[in-house]
């Protein structure tokens, strides 16, 4: 980042967990004022522990500059606490991916309320709902999985309550 010569609008990063509940440098790289307008970010988590941890506040706080975002944890899982959805603010979000994480039906709610354009939404082998409930006036893309063996935890039921623009849904 600090040789990088003009502006950064796309970032990827993978990051393996240490298990010590710090993450000094996931923090000191997105921390980096270079990413300040940062358009597109894309995480891979790799937890090799054997506990969830939540979505590090640094990872989400571009949200206000953010089109695209997509989080992906590969073996455990990231919580994402609904107090850090419902303090979020992306105003210019269109296509938000989750994918194996920690997340309540009353969490993604509160997300959508913060996503005043949000187009796409992926939803991918996510534990933490059975009823999930979309409303968003402006979602046109959604797309649902669930990979759960178990039935606890299980996706049963997809809502959607306020959503006039779908075109798409994918199960």
């Amino acid at each position: 980042l600090r040789t990088h010569k003009g502006p950064i609008h796309r970032f990827s990063l993978s990051w393996s967990y240490d298990c010590s509940g710090h993450f000094p440098i996931v923090d000191s790289i997105l921390g980096s004022h270079r990413l300040d307008n940062l358009q597109e970010f894309e995480l891979f988590y790799n937890n090799n522990c054997s506990q969830n941890h939540p979505v590090p506040w640094s990872v989400l706080r571009l949200s206000h500059t953010l089109r695209i975002l997509s989080i992906r944890s590969v073996c455990d899982r990231l919580q994402f606490p609904m107090e850090t959805a419902c303090m979020l603010n992306f105003p210019h979000l269109k296509e938000l991916a989750l994918s194996t994480v920690d997340i309540a039906d009353s969490t993604i709610h509160c997300l959508l309320s913060q996503c005043p354009v949000l187009e796409s939404l992926v939803l991918d082998g996510n534990r933490g709902y059975r009823r999930l409930r979309i409303c968003s006036l402006s979602l046109r893309s959604l797309g649902v999985s669930d990979s759960h063996s178990s039935e606890e935890g299980k996706l049963e039921e997809v809502i959607i309550e306020n959503a006039p623009l779908i075109e798409r849904l994918t199960p």
